[in-house]
C-alpha cells in the first residue's frame, strides 16, 4: 500500500474522531509554589506540562482552588496561555459565581474611551495607591473576590502589592487595634465642585432625591451646607470575621483616606483653605473622635512590613479574596494595561463584626 493510500485510510477511520480532554490528577497538570518562601501569599500556580488549557483545568478543579484561595488569600496564575482580555473574561466567568463587574485599567487611556470608564486611570501614575480592600467603605456593594489580568506590563513599576489582612490584624499594636475594633471607622467626604468633586459623578445621577434615597438605603448620613455643598459621613467596621475561615481580618480604607497621608503640599493647601472637618476627604474613629497620627502610622508600618510585591508579566492572572487580602498600586512608567473582574457583591449584613 502506498503512503498516500495509507493516509487516506487513516483519515477515513479517524477523521471524524474528536480529541477528548484528558482528566489527570491536579498535580500532574499544574505545579504550585510560594512566590516568597517566607510569606504565605501569593500561591503561584503554573503549568507542569505543555499546553495546559487553563479554563478547562479550572472547571475541573474548583474545589482545589477554593481551598487554596481560603488558605492563601491570593493565587497567581503564571505561564498559562491567556493571550487576550477575551480569554481572561472566560476565566473570570468560571471563577466567579456570577460576574458582577469587568473593566479595564488602561494607561494611556484609549482615545475612544473616557476616564470615567477606566477605574483608577485618573490617579497620577507617579503616585502609589495605598492598600485597600475594594469598596470596603460601602455598606452593601463590595466584592468577595477581585481578579486582575495583565495584558501589558509597564516599562517600570506598576506592581499590584498585596497584604494579608489576617496578619495585619495581629501585627498592628494591640492598643491601636482595639480602638478600631470597638469604634470602627467614620468616612467623611465634602464635595467641592470647584475642585472637580461632584456627587453627580459618584452617584451617577443629577437628581438630588435619587441621591438622597441611595444614601438612606446605604446608611450614609448626608447634609447640605451653604451653597448646596454636600457632606457625607458614614461609619463602617474596621475589623470583621471572615465568613469562610472564621478569622479576624483588618478590613477598611482608613489608610487610604486619612489626611496624614496627603502629599505635604496638598495637606498644607487644605489646612489653609478648610477647617479639618471640612477637608474634602478624611476619616475618624466611628464615634467621631480623631484618629491620631501615631495610630495611623502604626497601621501604615504594619502594611508596609508585610507587603508582597511582584512584577507583572503579560498573561498573569491574580485572584484575590477581597476580605483576606488588600491590594495597592505602585507608581509606573510607560503603558500599562490591567483588566479587572469582580464577583457578586457582599455586604456587612452577610458577615459578623467582632465589635457586635
Amino acid at each position: 500500500m502506498e503512503l498516500k493510500d495509507l493516509e487516506q485510510l487513516k483519515q477515513r477511520r479517524f477523521g471524524n474522531v474528536r480529541r477528548k480532554p484528558v482528566n489527570l490528577p491536579e498535580g500532574e497538570l499544574v505545579k504550585t509554589r510560594l512566590f516568597n518562601v517566607d510569606q504565605t501569599l501569593p500561591l503561584v500556580i503554573e503549568p507542569a506540562i505543555n499546553d495546559v488549557e487553563l479554563i478547562g483545568w479550572v472547571k475541573g478543579n474548583k474545589e482545589f482552588l477554593e481551598r487554596k484561595l481560603l488558605e492563601h488569600g491570593a493565587l497567581l496564575f503564571r505561564k498559562f496561555n491567556v493571550p487576550s482580555s477575551v480569554e481572561f473574561r472566560r476565566f473570570a466567568e468560571v471563577v466567579c459565581a456570577k460576574l458582577a463587574a469587568f473593566t479595564g485599567n488602561i494607561h494611556p487611556i484609549p482615545k475612544n474611551q473616557t476616564a470615567s470608564l477606566r477605574t483608577g486611570a485618573t490617579y497620577p501614575i507617579n503616585k502609589k495607591i495605598r492598600w485597600h480592600n475594594e469598596d470596603s467603605f460601602d455598606n452593601f456593594h463590595w466584592p468577595s473576590r477581585i481578579i486582575f489580568y495583565c495584558a501589558r506590563s509597564p516599562e517600570q513599576g506598576g506592581e499590584t502589592p498585596i497584604t494579608d489582612c489576617r496578619q495585619l490584624f495581629h501585627l498592628i499594636a494591640h492598643a491601636t487595634r482595639e480602638k478600631f475594633v470597638q469604634k470602627g471607622v467614620m468616612y467623611v467626604k465634602n464635595y467641592y465642585p470647584e475642585l472637580g468633586m461632584k456627587w453627580q459623578n459618584d452617584f451617577a445621577t443629577t437628581n438630588e432625591s435619587e441621591m438622597e434615597r441611595h444614601c438612606k438605603e446605604a446608611s450614609i448620613e448626608f447634609r447640605w451646607n451653604a451653597n448646596k455643598q454636600l457632606r457625607l459621613q458614614y461609619v463602617r467596621p474596621a475589623v470583621v470575621r471572615h465568613p469562610g475561615s472564621g478569622e479576624m481580618v483588618w478590613f477598611n480604607q482608613a489608610q487610604l483616606v486619612h489626611s496624614v497621608f496627603l502629599e505635604p503640599e496638598v495637606r498644607a493647601l487644605w489646612k489653609l483653605s478648610f477647617t479639618e472637618e471640612n477637608f474634602p476627604a478624611n476619616c475618624y474613629y466611628g464615634d467621631g473622635s480623631r484618629i491620631e497620627e501615631p495610630d495611623m502610622l502604626d497601621v501604615f508600618r504594619a502594611y508596609n512590613q508585610i507587603e508582597t510585591t511582584f512584577s507583572w508579566q503579560a498573561g498573569d492572572i491574580l485572584v484575590l479574596d477581597n476580605m483576606l487580602v488588600a491590594h495597592a498600586r505602585s507608581p509606573f512608567v510607560g503603558a500599562r494595561e490591567i483588566y479587572v473582574a469582580m464577583d457578586p457583591v457582599m455586604s456587612y449584613q452577610d458577615i459578623e463584626s467582632p465589635a457586635a
